[in-house]
This record gives structure tokens, C-alpha cells and sequence, in this order.
């Protein structure tokens, strides 16, 4: 079902690129509109401070860390069920769904529930009325994009957006009392919560405290907000909240198609070029097409009898064929290279 989904999204949609760990380009100009980068990260604030940040909160972003959370665990399992419920629910009444909406309730209430604890976790699968507000408020704010790069916020990056233009004050209204509320709670818990449980707040404010025992609770507020936001928006779990809603949002718009397509065909002609340049076959990159594939960022070999079994790619020269034993990478321009052994 998901790979299903994926598939028509692309479709019906376009070019919808992932932007997560080890997988995008930070040359190109059409990210430099969403945010800063460095290397397997997409941040929110300038590239110094965040490495002065991430020096102080290495423990949290550790796999071993995060696949052995039982906060996560918790979140996960309480989410997992909710979903079987539902899909039990879909396969008895045979109720059309909106597949994509469910996975962003999913999104939600993990990544929520992962950041701020397990008692102050959203329920949307449930109670879909909080990802309505926010996805409402993404796309409206989305269309007056305005990004700082300083780390003086006191709110979350998608709140800054929503900041930008606003149709609907109650839904506003709502998602901002529910941060702070969330927040405040996550702030009155930390002393006595057991060390058990910690969610990644907790860590965040043990971190920093500790490199700044003096530091106030408005600026460990900020700090902790825009660590939040970086810690969604580079998949370290792999829900990246905050770009999956925005380049969601962005690839509804024609002028950001046009702007991905531009970037997707840019990448396609250095690997043209790079390989096939000698041969003067550069030009085909101007008429390459865009192909609907699965936003997925495994290396699986192609095999040229079941071709079915390997992920297409997201451009591809008509000119040009896949060999047995090469691979693809998708959710970025055309990579094929020689699988190893």
C-alpha cells in the first residue's frame, strides 16, 4: 500500500524530492529557499552555531540512542496500534481513504510524541482535526516563504511560517496553544520525570544546561525549539515533520515544479556530461523526462529480467538503458552506477 501511494503521488503531483541524511544536494539553489545546510544535514540556523550545538548533543542523535529509546518504543507501539485499528476499520466497512492524510496523522503523532514525551503525544490518527489546522496553515503560509537563518526564535520553524500570512486565526490559535502547552509541560515534568523515560526535550535541556548552567529559561526555551525543528526536518527518525509538509505544500505550486524540475534536470546534465560528454550526448538532458517513481533512498540492483524489482528513476534519457547488475538511486537525479562484486 505505501509504495502504491508513492506512486501515485508522484504522479499526480511530479517531482517530489525527499531531502533527508545523505541525500541531497547542497549546492543547488532551489534548497537555499528553504533553509541553510551542511553535509547530512538540513538545519534551520547558520552552519557554525549548529555545529557548536550538535557538539553538546551528540548522545541524542546516536542510532544506538534512538533505536533503543523506550520513549520512542512507547510512541511507536501506541501508534502501530491505532493504525491497525484503522486499517481493521477500513477493511470492514470497504471506506474510501485518503492514504496520505493518514500517513501524515501517523507522522505527527510519532514525531510529537518522540520530541515532547509520550503524555503530551498528539493523536491524530484518532482526531484529525490538529493535522487539518496544520496542514491549512503550511500551505497558506507557504505562499509568502520568507526563511531567517538566526537562532533567536522562541517558536518552532513552522509556526515562523505560519507567521508569513494567515487565512484562519482559530486555527492558529489552536496550534499555538497546543506548542506552548506542550512546551510548558515538557518544562514543569523534566525534574522529576524518571530517567527512564526521557523524551528528547529532556535531553535537549540537559545538554545545554550543563554546557551553560546559567543559561535563562527563555533562551533554553529557543535553543531547545529550533533543535526541535532540525531534529524533524533531518529525518533522524525518518518522519521529517517539517519537510515533508512543505515540500508537500511546494509541489502543488507551478512556479516550485518549475524550480525542482529545473534543479532535477541541472543535476541530470553533470551526469551526462561527466559520463557521456566525449560522446556528445549532453544535449539529451534538455528533453529528459521526469519519471513517476518511489521516493525511496535504498540501492537495490536492477535486474534487467524482473525489471519491476528495481526502483525507476526519477529522470531517465530515452536513450539510455539500464544493464543487469547496475543500480539506481531514487529520489534524486538519475545516478546509475556499477553495483560492487
Amino acid at each position: 500500500m505505501e509504495n502504491r501511494t508513492r506512486v501515485q503521488l508522484h504522479r499526480r503531483l511530479g517531482p517530489v524530492v525527499r531531502i533527508g541524511p545523505r541525500d541531497f544536494d547542497k549546492d543547488a539553489s532551489f534548497y537555499r529557499a528553504l533553509c541553510d545546510q551542511i553535509d547530512l544535514m538540513v538545519t534551520m540556523t547558520g552552519n557554525e552555531e549548529h555545529r557548536n550545538r550538535k557538539r553538546m548533543l551528540s548522545r541524542p542523535y546516536s542510532n544506538s540512542y534512538i533505536l533503543s529509546s523506550p520513549t520512542l518504543d512507547s510512541v511507536l507501539s501506541r501508534v502501530s496500534r491505532r493504525l491497525g485499528e484503522e486499517v481493521a476499520e477500513w477493511a470492514r466497512t470497504g471506506l474510501s481513504v485518503d492514504v496520505y492524510q493518514r500517513a501524515k496523522c501517523c507522522t505527527l503523532d510519532v514525531a510529537f510524541g518522540w520530541l515532547f514525551g509520550s503524555e503530551n503525544a498528539t493523536d491524530t490518527l484518532r482526531d484529525p482535526g490538529f493535522e487539518h489546522d496544520l496542514s491549512a496553515l503550511a500551505s497558506s503560509a507557504l505562499k509568502r516563504l520568507s526563511l531567517r537563518t538566526s537562532a533567536h526564535w522562541s517558536i518552532t520553524y513552522l509556526a515562523s511560517l505560519i507567521d508569513n500570512g494567515l487565512p484562519d486565526r482559530e486555527a492558529k490559535g489552536r496550534w499555538e496553544a497546543w506548542l506552548t502547552r506542550v512546551i510548558t509541560d515538557s518544562y514543569r515534568r523534566h525534574p522529576t520525570k524518571p530517567p527512564s523515560a526521557p523524551s528528547l526535550y529532556d535531553h535537549f535541556y540537559d545538554a545545554f544546561k550543563a554546557a551553560n548552567p546559567d543559561m535563562p529559561r527563555n533562551d533554553a526555551a529557543s535553543h531547545i525549539a529550533v533543535e526541535c525543528d532540525d531534529h524533524l526536518s533531518a529525518s533522524h527518525t525518518s518522519v521529517g515533520t517539517v519537510l515533508a509538509y512543505t515540500m508537500y505544500e511546494l509541489s502543488r505550486d507551478p512556479h516550485w515544479q518549475n524550480a525542482l524540475r529545473k534543479e532535477l534536470l541541472t543535476g541530470y546534465s553533470i551526469w551526462i556530461w561527466r559520463y557521456f560528454g566525449a560522446r556528445g550526448q549532453q544535449g539529451h538532458a534538455v528533453d529528459a523526462a521526469v519519471a513517476p517513481g518511489q521516493a525511496d533512498d535504498s540501492r537495490r540492483p536492477w535486474n534487467s529480467t524482473h525489471k519491476g524489482q528495481g526502483p525507476p528513476g526519477r529522470i531517465a534519457s530515452r536513450d539510455f538503458g539500464l544493464e543487469e547488475g547496475d543500480t539506481v538511486t531514487a529520489a534524486r537525479p538519475y545516478y546509475p552506477a556499477k553495483a560492487s562484486g
